[in-house]
């Protein structure tokens, strides 16, 4: 009987040490995977003048707590052999001493200045100069430094939604629109209910109508940001090891950043208990103008100076720059005597 007791924990045993080691490899092998850096944009210009204070990508002693840093999340639609076209742009901070993390929508049609391109829509950078040039633009617009950025398409949306056997939404009203010309089928009822992966992204992208008036960027962002929580929430209620493998495979084939590992790993630590009561969720408030654009004249979201400075505050403040600049300040002034 022993003997037989012994045989059962052996191979109980044998399988958890295969489990671990199998997710010890697909845990470096994604690293290798999503890893890819890209050229430094340089520092932009702090309304001080000097060049803004750097946040996470220093390097810091190993026994102190990970700094704040920011993170450009970008939702890309990739499509065959097509230039991506970035259809979400988040620029987010995490903060590891408050354990929260602060996300802001840019509307996709706001008005920005792209360098060495000029005014035109935020979404058009990724076209221009990929990554980078969608770096410097949101670091000249926002006058903060982007950190890292991490790019995920909507294949991957998808498959972790159905991983997760689909998340709880209520559907405020019914939603339709066809494009054939990029097979778009959203075909949404009204009430509560469980949007397998399709058709949690279908909800998240609705914005143009064929039955009924169109919604605008923001109410489109309301309904990003409802998706996000849900799935946040249903992941840390539902989170196993062979999804987390499921995940693991979903992100190697759909995701991209230059996040480093000891970061990932710093942030796994950090944020195993994050729910999405920890979100802070910012928007940005502008209007709809129809504007020349070379021959043309294009809808674009328009974002005032005082706007732009009110999130600035607020961003800064969770990347605690503020802070830093103190310090620095008071560092100089101390050096004088």
């Amino acid at each position: 009987m022993k003997k037989g007791l012994m045989i059962i924990v052996s191979i109980i045993t044998l399988i958890l040490l295969g489990t671990l080691i199998f997710g010890a490899y697909k845990y470096y092998n994604l690293f290798h995977r999503i890893y890819d850096p890209i050229p430094d944009t340089g520092n932009i210009q702090s309304e001080q003048g000097s060049s803004a204070i750097s946040t996470g990508k220093e390097t810091q002693n190993k026994d102190s707590e990970p700094k704040p840093f920011s993170i450009l999340l970008l939702g890309v639609d990739a499509r065959d052999d097509e230039i991506a076209r970035s259809d979400t742009i988040i620029f987010s901070t995490v903060n590891p001493s408050t354990k929260k993390i602060t996300l802001l929508s840019i509307p996709r049609d706001t008005l920005v200045t792209i360098p060495e391109r000029g005014d035109d829509k935020i979404n058009h950078a990724i076209v221009y100069g990929g990554i980078p040039l969608v770096k410097s633009t949101v670091e000249n617009f926002l006058q903060i430094p982007v950190d890292h950025y991490l790019t995920i398409d909507f294949e991957a949306f998808r498959r972790i939604v159905d991983t997760l056997d689909g998340i709880e939404i209520n559907v405020e009203k019914r939603m339709r629109y066809i494009d054939p010309t990029d097979g778009t089928n959203i075909d949404l009822r009204p009430g509560l209910q469980v949007l397998d992966g399709k058709n949690a992204l279908d909800y998240a992208r609705y914005r143009k109508s064929n039955i009924g008036p169109n919604d605008s960027d923001f109410a489109r962002i309301d309904r990003q940001h409802e998706v996000i929580k849900a799935v946040i929430d249903k992941t840390k209620n539902n989170l196993s090891i062979f999804t987390l493998f499921k995940f693991v495979d979903i992100m190697g084939d759909h995701i991209k950043t230059d996040i480093s590992r000891n970061q990932i790993e710093d942030m796994l630590k950090i944020y195993r208990s994050f729910s999405s009561e920890d979100l802070e969720i910012l928007s940005l408030a502008g209007e709809d103008k129809v504007l020349p654009y070379g021959e043309y004249k294009l809808y674009f979201y328009v974002i005032d100076d005082q706007e732009v400075t009110r999130v600035n505050e607020i961003l800064k403040k969770s990347l605690q720059l503020d802070d830093d600049l103190n310090t620095n300040e008071k560092n100089e002034n101390n050096s004088n005597f």
